[in-house]
């Protein structure tokens, strides 16, 4: 495993990881996986209903007192996710 993402903001959870050749991780193979929708998390339930069937890219995150605040949604996280380990 070369890194994992548990976004607690929007609910994105990502893991990379590499084959290990002669005992070190192979960078020339990274794979991504992305969690699916975990339904016992509300936060991911309504981070999904947004961005997948609203289309809209940013979360809208109530807080408790204030007006909605916009956060990235989890294609945007993802997106970031993946663009820092192919930097890495």
């Amino acid at each position: 495993m070369l890194e994992v993402a548990d976004n607690n903001k929007n609910g994105m959870q990502a893991m990379a990881v590499a084959p290990i050749k002669d005992g070190i991780a192979d960078t020339s193979e990274v794979i991504i996986a992305y969690a699916g929708t975990d339904f016992d998390d509300n936060l991911d339930v309504l981070t999904d209903a947004s961005t997948v069937m609203g289309g809209d890219m940013n979360l809208s995150i109530p807080q408790w007192g204030s007006a909605p605040k916009k956060t990235d949604g989890q294609a945007i996280s993802a997106q970031e996710f993946a663009t820092s380990i192919k930097n890495s």
